[in-house]
């Protein structure tokens, strides 16, 4: 089966989903592509966003866990805290809720779905997906693809030189728990430094309302360690972090990669790379929700721009066949 489209998307992230909406308001037919069976299912993120770099998404009052004025730093003996501007977010929730905005401006999301290659024509680019469930696999001809696919990006596998290029000294190790802690009284994002949390790295601890998330990341140039047995000191003995944690249920573990260095091009023809695929973070600390927003406004706007310079976009039905009969796509 094949289809058209203007762009493909790939990866229903921050990233991913902002650039959908941005685009798909302008009237651009669009296919989003996620590969878990709903966006922030399986994401390895702590939650924090600096709420400066959202205002202009208007996240309702269900989505933001708790509004954070303090971070509050660990040295060993020593303890810093400072002002701070931030939210607290569940990945699972603000996940979905972007997807769900770029749907009702009118992408086309689709789940459960790996892009598993793509190739470039002269005047197309066509990405190959595979429904994990279904096994199904179709085919989608675009004018532009944008990859927000996180740091195992097909960027880097089919483009030469592109988006985020994975090495040891350039990417750390990261785990989290999310631990139940009904009507917390946590209102801090805190951070843990010292060699028995991190060898390279840090610890943390972000309230949720009835829960938080804790985690570990460290280089992983520099980790002998298994990530989880980090992670399980700082939850279990840790002389501060674990009096606060101690008894307190583990609903979820889950492990990943988080890169540290910005790619050195994020672009190629037909291709733009944005969020953790470009190494959109914060390069000490891996933060990268803000960025991966403030990035891909900006690809969205190069995107529509191209679209319009050169006459790419299609006057015909969104999701329609090749052979110009339309087609609905609800189920896949």
């Amino acid at each position: 089966m094949q289809y058209d489209a203007d762009v493909v998307i790939v990866g229903a992230g921050p990233a991913g989903s902002t650039a959908a909406a941005e685009i798909a308001r302008r009237g651009h037919s669009l296919f989003l592509v996620e590969k878990s069976a709903y966006p922030g299912e399986t994401n390895v993120c702590a939650g924090g966003v600096d709420k400066h770099s959202v205002e202009h998404l208007n996240l309702p009052e269900g989505i933001i866990e708790k509004k954070i004025d303090t971070v509050t730093c660990y040295f060993s003996t020593k303890v810093f805290s400072r002002p701070a501007s931030g939210l607290s977010v569940q990945r699972n929730i603000f996940d979905r809720y972007l997807a769900e905005r770029a749907e009702k401006y009118g992408a086309k999301l689709v789940t459960s779905t790996i892009a598993w290659d793509i190739t470039r024509k002269k005047d197309e680019i066509v990405v190959f997906l595979r429904n994990r469930v279904t096994d199904e696999s179709y085919e989608v001809k675009a004018k532009l693809v944008i990859l927000a696919d996180g740091p195992s990006t097909l960027s880097s596998k089919k483009f030469e030189n592109i988006g985020f290029i994975r090495k040891p000294h350039n990417m750390a190790l990261a785990a989290i728990y999310e631990i139940e802690w009904e009507n917390n009284p946590c209102e801090s994002f805190e951070y843990f430094f010292d060699t028995a949390t991190s060898p390279w790295g840090y610890g943390w601890i972000f309230p949720k309302k009835n829960l938080v998330n804790v985690g570990v990341m460290s280089l992983m140039s520099k980790t002998r360690a298994n990530i989880r047995t980090l992670l399980d000191f700082l939850v279990d003995k840790h002389p501060v972090a674990s009096k606060k944690l101690h008894g307190k249920p583990k609903l979820r573990f889950a492990a990943d990669i988080i890169p540290l260095q910005h790619a050195k091009k994020i672009y190629t023809d037909r291709v733009l790379v944005v969020g953790d695929a470009a190494g959109m973070v914060e390069s000490i600390g891996g933060g990268g929700i803000s960025y991966a927003i403030r990035g891909s406004t900006i690809a969205a706007a190069v995107a529509v721009k191209a679209l319009k310079k050169t006459g790419l976009m299609k006057n015909s039905c969104p999701f329609s066949k090749q052979n110009g009969e339309r087609t609905s796509i609800s189920n896949i």
